[in-house]
């Protein structure tokens, strides 16, 4: 979303107003934008086009952009402090055609958790886990997802299965097939269940 034209404080406003603990690049500063590249490339050769990374965080990894633990990355740093964003990230976004778009928060948010809830389908689908509710459980207790939104499939089963459906085919037609919905959530709409 970065490389399409959302700002730094867009994406990362948006996802804390949702209510988590942290925006996404204020987490990959804290991760470490080298740490984060790597493991990108191990995902990417795991599970191929699913989690291709963006051309930006190999970009800023080459540049030594590091994040907190050298104080250059989406944000700046006075010592350990965030400042606010660094501007010149945006001077090493590759050059987009279609010029910078206003992305809503809205979309900010469903890009990231209706992505989430794709996988999350996805580990129920392929038998890595097979209780919606001890999934929800790890995701408030190992990232943080807003509790209050009851976990990450409660919120799906909020939002109903068609509607997540119909949100990531229409993301899937505009952004590739890493947001096409999986078996699981096509067959829940179908049949009108949830999760839960």
């Amino acid at each position: 979303m970065l490389e399409q034209g959302a700002t730094i404080e867009a994406i990362d406003d948006a996802l804390l107003k949702f209510g988590m603990p942290m925006g996404a690049l204020i987490l990959l500063d804290e991760i470490g934008i080298d740490i984060a590249h790597k493991v990108s490339e191990i995902l990417y050769r795991g599970l191929g086009e699913r989690v291709k990374p963006g051309v930006l965080l190999g970009a800023l990894y080459k540049e030594g952009y590091f994040g907190k633990k050298n104080g250059k990355g989406f944000y700046r740093y006075q010592g350990r402090k965030r400042t606010g964003p660094d501007s010149s990230v945006y001077g090493r976004i590759p050059a987009h055609t279609g010029g910078r778009a206003v992305i809503s928060p809205e979309e900010i948010v469903d890009r990231s958790v209706l992505l989430m809830i794709k996988e999350a389908a996805l580990c129920l689908e392929e038998n890595i886990i097979d209780r919606p509710d001890l999934l929800d459980a790890s995701l408030i207790f190992g990232i943080g997802f807003p509790p209050f939104r009851g976990g990450l499939l409660r919120y799906a089963d909020k939002l109903g299965a068609r509607t997540v459906t119909d949100k990531l085919e229409g993301f899937a037609k505009k952004f590739g097939e890493r947001f096409a919905p999986p078996k699981l959530l096509i067959e829940m709409a179908k049949a009108g269940k949830g999760f839960y």
